[in-house]
């Protein structure tokens, strides 16, 4: 069984800092941990996920796919809470069907001016542009 509160919780791990040096949350008290169990011990990442300080997303979209997906992850959060909210100090569960993904972000995609099919030539676009309504004079 491992040891979700093995983490040290400290502003540095939680990157809850504020601008003035003070952290704007609570200490996180439930932290959910990566790791693997080998001769009784449980080897996990360096730092865990508070768990019980994490807000919901928020989901004000037109969109109702995203809407219903946003829905789902925060309903997973309550949930992982909730849990959080019943176990005893030191007490450890682990959870064998959620699933850990690791994800590495796409490179970002450059276009270069000469492949963009958008792009124009801006000064022949403003080439007949005309005055419609005078300035006013400036005041001496």
């Amino acid at each position: 069984m491992g040891v979700l509160n093995q983490i040290e919780n400290t502003p540095s791990n939680v990157r809850s800092i504020s601008r003035n040096g003070t952290s704007d949350k609570p200490k996180a008290k439930v932290w959910g941990n990566i790791g693997y169990e080998l001769n009784g011990k449980y080897i996990s990442l360096p730092i865990g996920i508070p768990v019980d300080t994490m807000e919901p997303a928020k989901s004000n979209s037109n969109n109702k796919e995203w809407v219903a997906f946003q829905d789902a992850c925060n309903t997973l959060l309550k949930h992982l809470q909730s849990m959080g909210d019943e176990m005893e100090p030191g007490q450890d569960i682990s959870i064998p069907n959620l699933e850990f993904r690791l994800h590495r972000v796409k490179e970002a995609v450059v276009v270069e001016e000469e492949d963009n099919d958008f792009r124009t030539d801006l000064s022949q676009l403003f080439a007949g542009a005309k005055v419609i309504a005078p300035a006013e004079p400036k005041a001496e």
